[in-house]
C-alpha cells in the first residue's frame, strides 16, 4: 500500500514473505528460485484456515510434496502461534487419524510429523536473551514424542523467554540441574505415553521438593494436558506476576529509604 505521499507501507505479511526470501538467498538460491519455491500453491497466499483445509485435502489425495508447500506457506505467512495452533496442531491430529484408519502409511505419517518438526526448530534461536526469563524444555526420561515440546519452545520464544531446549528422553535429575544452574524461572516437562509417566512421578516429586524455587510446567497426554497454548497461557500468568511483584519492590524502596533516613 502507498500513503498519500507515495512512501510505501508493508504489512506483517509482506514482510514476513521478504524475511523468508532474504534467508532464501543467504542459503544459495536465486531470487527466481526462491520466488518460484513460495508460490509453489496453486491458491494465493491464504489465512490459516485455507491453508489447513488445503493440507487436509492433500492428506487425503497423498501428496507429499503439495503438503510441504503448504506448511511452507503457513510458516511463511502467518506468525508463529496461528501456524501452530490454526494449522500444526489440526495437521498433526488429522494425520493421526488417517493413519489409524489405515488411509496412509506409518512413513507418511512421519514425513509430516518431521516435516512440522522441521519448522518449528527452525524458529528457536539459541541466542536469544529473553526478556522475559530462561524456561528449560525437556522430555521424560524413555519420551521420544517431541514435536508437542517443540511448539512450546517456539511459543515461549516468540512471547520472550529464552528457551533451553533439551529435547527427548532427558535424565530429570540433569534437567532440574542444568535449569537450576542456568537460573531457569520454568522448567516445561512433556510426557504422551502413561509409561514414561508412572515410572518418572517419585522421582518428579523429589526433585520438586528439592528445588522449590523452579516452577516445573507439565504438558502432554501422559499428564493429561496441558496443550502447548495452555501452558503459554499460564506462563504468561507467572511473567506478569512477576513484573507486578517487581514493580511494588520498586516502589516500596524509596518509601523504605525515606523512613530511615
Amino acid at each position: 500500500m502507498r500513503t498519500e505521499g507515495a512512501q510505501r507501507r508493508y504489512g506483517d505479511r509482506e514482510l514476513r514473505q521478504i524475511e523468508w526470501l532474504r534467508d532464501r538467498l543467504a542459503e544459495g538460491l536465486r531470487i527466481g528460485q526462491a520466488v518460484a519455491l513460495l508460490r509453489r500453491v496453486d491458491e494465493p497466499l491464504g489465512g490459516a484456515l485455507a491453508i489447513r483445509e488445503a493440507i487436509f485435502i492433500a492428506l487425503a489425495d497423498r501428496l507429499p510434496s503439495r503438503i510441504e508447500a503448504l506448511v511452507n506457506q503457513a510458516f511463511t505467512v502467518l506468525d508463529p502461534e496461528a501456524a501452530i495452533a490454526e494449522v500444526a496442531a489440526p495437521v498433526l491430529q488429522r494425520t493421526g487419524e488417517l493413519w489409524e484408519q489405515d488411509k496412509i502409511t506409518i512413513a507418511e505419517e512421519h514425513f509430516v510429523s518431521q516435516l512440522l518438526a522441521t519448522k518449528l526448530r527452525a524458529i528457536l534461536d539459541t541466542t536469544a536473551s529473553g526478556s522475559a526469563g530462561v524456561a528449560a524444555l525437556a522430555c521424560l526420561p524413555g519420551e521420544r514424542h517431541e514435536i508437542g515440546l517443540l511448539a512450546l519452545a517456539a511459543l515461549l520464544q516468540t512471547d520472550g523467554w529464552r528457551v533451553l531446549y533439551l529435547g527427548q528422553d532427558t535424565p530429570l535429575p540433569q534437567a532440574f540441574e542444568l535449569a537450576a544452574a542456568a537460573d531457569a524461572r520454568v522448567l516445561a516437562l512433556s510426557g504422551t505415553m502413561g509409561g514414561p509417566t508412572k515410572e518418572a512421578a517419585q522421582d518428579l516429586a523429589r526433585l520438586v521438593k528439592q528445588y522449590p524455587g523452579l516452577r516445573v510446567v507439565r504438558g502432554g497426554s501422559g499428564f493429561g494436558g496441558p496443550s502447548a497454548q495452555q501452558a503459554v497461557r499460564s506462563l504468561r500468568k507467572l511473567r506478569r506476576r512477576a513484573a507486578s511483584e517487581r514493580r511494588g519492590a520498586a516502589l516500596a524502596a524509596p518509601q523504605k529509604r525515606t523512613r530511615e533516613s
